[in-house]
């Protein structure tokens, strides 16, 4: 029983020790852009040539990151 215990252990340690690649993580986090009811509300207007240029440049870096998974929070 010792013996089974042993080398169940043993290979369970391999096995996480020859996994070296590593996932990439890219959080990114805004502002509500409409209507929110908590006290940190901002400004935002979505016409604006400004702004919208802005989105794009984030569009472009999401893009590049390439995802494979996309989480978005929404109430």
């Amino acid at each position: 029983m010792k013996q089974t215990i042993l080398l169940l252990c043993t290979l369970f340690l391999l096995s996480c020790h020859t996994r070296t690649d590593k996932i990439k993580v890219l959080n990114f986090g805004t502002f509500h852009f409409g209507y929110t009811s908590n006290a940190n509300k901002t400004d935002f207007d979505e016409e604006d040539e400004n702004s919208q240029k802005e989105i794009r440049a984030i569009s472009k870096m999401i893009a590049q990151f390439r995802p494979t998974i996309i989480l978005l929070f929404h109430t």
